[in-house]
């Protein structure tokens, strides 16, 4: 009897130990929230500070692929002056023709086109100055030897006249190559680019 009567004591205790225990925590709980609540209602809050940045798409970097990851090196890399470099031919001139105009490179090349495959040449000259070419011409037929092609250099421009270097390459009937490097003269002749003289001011013989 006197076990039954222990038992029952240690039951209601515990369940009034377990109601204490949730009732405190029930009061804490309740005490956050308000201080929470309370915090917030005195607190002054401040608009956010560029609120959209990280919605915006953030602008690349100049010579950097925006497929490469960004990192120190990749960037560093970015900024370092990177100037095309350009062949030139030993002891004689370079072979950097960006600085010309398009237009004028185009009649020059199309002229040393037509001239390497025999064809109509006077349509890409100067009507007042065809005694230049003809001058030329003489030059190479007397020379007896077949021309293979032609490699443009960098021109000099000065008062509206183009002075660019041309080497042509030659084979003579003996298979031995050389090759003549040419001074070609433009400028613009009612708004289109005409060549009015050729020099030539070296020959490279080669075996």
């Amino acid at each position: 009897m006197i076990r039954i009567f222990s038992a029952g004591i240690l039951i209601i205790a515990f369940f009034v130990s377990c109601a204490a225990s949730v009732e405190e925590s029930e009061v804490k709980d309740e005490t956050l929230k308000s201080s929470a609540e309370n915090f917030e209602r005195i607190s002054l809050w401040s608009n956010e500070i560029e609120a959209d940045i990280l919605k915006e798409k953030l602008p690349g970097i100049k010579n950097v692929s925006s497929k490469t990851a960004l990192s120190p090196a990749s960037v560093a890399l970015a900024f370092i002056d990177s100037k095309s470099v350009f062949p030139n031919f030993k002891d004689s001139f370079g072979l950097d023709i960006s600085s010309m105009d398009k237009e004028a490179l185009k009649i020059l090349d199309s002229f040393f086109y037509s001239f390497e495959k025999n064809e109509d040449c006077e349509k890409y000259f100067e009507a007042e100055s065809l005694y230049s070419l003809v001058i030329f011409l003489h030059d190479f037929s007397e020379i007896k030897a077949n021309v293979l092609n032609h490699v443009a250099g960098e021109p000099f421009f000065s008062d509206g006249i183009y002075q660019c270097p041309v080497r042509i390459f030659l084979k003579s009937n003996d298979k031995k190559n050389s090759s003549a490097d040419i001074y070609a003269y433009l400028k613009k002749i009612d708004q289109e680019w005409k060549i009015f003289q050729l020099e030539i001011f070296s020959w490279n013989k080669n075996s």
